[in-house]
């Protein structure tokens, strides 16, 4: 998508619309519902792990 939209200003909307689109869906794997609270669980959990003492 980047390469796509080098140089383009508005006809990026509909140029890159194929590029854009596979971008999106690729994003959603890790930024979606699913995988969101699969990181939010482990960060609880790391969060409620007592920190070592020096």
């Amino acid at each position: 998508f980047a390469e796509c939209a080098t140089g383009r200003t508005v006809s990026v909307a509909w140029a890159c619309r194929d590029k854009y689109s596979a971008v999106q869906n690729c994003m959603l794997r890790f930024t979606g519902p699913d995988a969101m609270d699969t990181v939010r669980k482990e960060y609880l959990r790391l969060r409620d792990q007592p920190s070592p003492q020096y």
